[in-house]
């Protein structure tokens, strides 16, 4: 007996810490945002692969719309203003099911947003429900579930793709569809507006043209692949070139106007061991700056072709993210969910954060750069700033939101829908 009390002492501190830590671990208290530190689920460490370059950046800027998947055709996010503090206050609306919520947009001081049953609902930047507009067709109806696809916009109207098959304009003004267009083939993203023209990519590899009246330009059939990737990337767009990114890692360059080839390549990857042949589908969508072309496929390889369509560099370093380019450098999570710096003029690895998560169904969503840092969102619920030059963890902030929609920054306001259906919007 005695020899047992001694052993109930001897550990008796190491049963607190162990009943404390638990008690954490249970809590379903909501934990103020702010400058936290929880080492039990984020322990981040970053890894130099080469000498640290000095880090050159764009002059951050800020912009009061969002029109569409990546901001504009082009995709190129840049460096976002945001008034950084040590408490936010976060503004929370259910506004959907449980679900898969692509990327919102937001025109002026309204967010749209496309929801898994087949609703586009409109609400003001402050949190207020504005309207909604059911999109699914009346002989469709009981198929109204786990829809997606995704919205853009262009001046007063919402140009939108669905599984349903579908490419719709809404009048923003009067709240009703203008017209629909029935392609019968499942679109995975939003769609692209360039010009005066509609760009999207069906879930079977089909690039088609519309006008904004809704009338069918023309149509490419893409290469044929057997692996495919649930969220698709979306086209991107500048000047005269549109390019389309095909499931299995082809990227074909298009005359914006006439459909007719510019250019293809394949960044396609062997996977040796696997009774698929190739794996190449692009993890995030392509981003033109100036006369480069940057795309990341999601087990494969990062790459920079010139806008002709001339390889620049490759690197074996795959993404799932979307990609930041700025100054010298791009940033984007790579496909084994780690935060990663790339010289944009060489195409080497500079650092390459690890994550030291033991559960590892948790996930990285972003990255946004936000004036000079990197915000990076987790799927259990943690906000995250990273230092952009060398990859080290800055702080973290509990939000309590399992993030679905990739988050935007719009007049210095941090927009997201998480898998429970809820808008978040913190400022």
């Amino acid at each position: 007996m005695d020899s047992i009390k001694v052993l109930f002492m001897r550990y008796r501190n190491w049963l607190m810490i162990a009943a404390f830590v638990f008690n954490i671990g249970c809590s379903n208290d909501e934990i103020l945002l702010g400058q936290r530190k929880n080492v039990l689920d984020n322990q981040i460490k970053t890894v130099t692969a080469n000498k640290i370059s000095q880090l050159k950046l764009n002059k951050p800027k800020n912009w009061n719309s969002w029109k569409n998947k990546g901001r504009i055709a082009s995709h190129d996010i840049g460096n976002l203003v945001f008034n950084e503090r040590e408490n936010y206050s976060i503004i929370r609306k259910k506004i959907g099911p449980k679900g898969v919520y692509n990327e919102t947009v937001v025109l002026g001081n309204t967010i749209y947003i496309l929801t898994p049953s087949g609703y586009v609902v409109a609400y003001n930047t402050d949190g207020r429900f504005l309207w909604e507009v059911d999109i699914v067709p009346e002989n469709l109806k009981k198929r109204k579930s786990n829809i997606f696809g995704g919205l853009s916009i262009y001046k007063d109207h919402l140009i939108l793709t669905s599984s349903l098959g579908e490419v719709l304009s809404i009048d923003i003004r009067n709240r009703n569809v203008k017209w629909r267009f029935d392609f019968k083939r499942a679109f995975r993203a939003p769609p692209l507006i360039h010009g005066n023209k509609i760009y999207a990519i069906t879930g079977d590899d089909i690039a088609l043209s519309l006008t904004l009246n809704g009338k069918l330009k023309w149509t490419r059939k893409g290469p044929q692949k057997n692996t495919k990737l649930m969220s698709a990337a979306m086209p991107a767009a500048s000047g005269n070139r549109v390019l389309f990114p095909f499931s299995g890692g082809s990227l074909l360059a298009l005359n914006a106007y006439n459909g007719l080839e510019l250019w293809t390549n394949n960044f396609e990857k062997s996977s040796l061991g696997s009774a698929l042949a190739t794996i190449g589908d692009f993890g995030g969508d392509p981003v033109i700056v100036g006369s480069r072309i940057y795309a990341v496929s999601a087990f494969g390889e990062i790459f920079v072709t010139s806008v002709n369509g001339n390889v620049i560099w490759r690197n074996n370093v795959p993404g799932r993210s979307r990609l930041i380019v700025s100054g010298n450098s791009i940033f984007f999570i790579s496909g084994d969910n780690s935060l990663v710096r790339i010289d944009k003029n060489s195409g080497k690895l500079i650092y390459k954060t690890k994550d030291l998560i033991t559960n590892k169904k948790i996930r990285f969503m972003g990255p946004l750069l936000v004036e000079n840092k990197l915000l990076v969102y987790s799927s259990n619920g943690y906000m995250m700033w990273f230092e952009a030059g060398t990859g080290a963890l800055l702080k973290e902030s509990k939000i309590g939101e399992n993030v679905s929609s990739p988050p935007i920054l719009v007049d210095k306001k941090i927009i997201f829908v998480s898998t429970k259906g809820v808008l978040n919007i913190l400022n």
